[in-house]
């Protein structure tokens, strides 16, 4: 093994870290491609995959054509070679959580700042921090406001309702 300076080991940890969610990622979706493709085969069979309510005029001279074995075997092939990839890509993931006794839950989460956003943080500070104090403070009664219009309005309707209600009874028992 090398000496690896701290920082550099935090670095390559960091890198271990977003590769091996990165692989979970491709796992996943290549999952959901399979599970895709073998419910919607594009070759094989009168399969819609949109439902638009409408029918073509020559629809039962299209399930008489005969889809040529070429198409059919090269979908098969796709689907294998898609299964082979998940297989492969599983056992990538299983060999690396062998040899890499990294756990992601215990590393540091690594937020990039970039020129831009240490710009942004110190106009904020410059301007004060009573900005964010105000913001804070802004948000509560907005929502009491909201509260309150809600509360007046469902009782504005409630109170119509009820008027409502109530002509209707006495014109019927007129």
């Amino acid at each position: 093994r090398k000496n690896v300076c701290e920082e550099d080991a935090k670095q390559l940890e960091r890198l271990y870290n977003m590769f091996s969610s990165c692989l979970e990622l491709l796992e996943v979706e290549l999952f959901q491609t399979l599970r895709l493709q073998k419910m919607f085969p594009l070759q094989s069979g009168v399969h819609f995959l949109i439902n638009v309510g409408t029918s073509e005029p020559f629809l039962g001279c299209k399930s008489q054509i005969n889809i040529s074995e070429v198409s059919l075997q090269k979908e098969s092939e796709e689907i294998n070679l898609l299964e082979r990839d998940i297989a492969d890509v599983h056992d990538l993931l299983f060999t690396i959580n062998q040899k890499i006794a990294v756990q992601p839950w215990a590393a540091a989460t690594y937020n990039e700042t970039s020129q831009q956003d240490e710009d942004c943080k110190s106009e904020s500070s410059t301007s004060g921090s009573t900005a964010s104090s105000i913001d804070i403070t802004m948000v509560e009664p907005n929502n009491k406001r909201k509260r309150w219009l809600c509360v007046v309005i469902m009782t504005f309707v409630a109170v119509l309702l009820s008027a409502a209600i109530i002509g209707v009874c006495l014109g019927l028992l007129k």
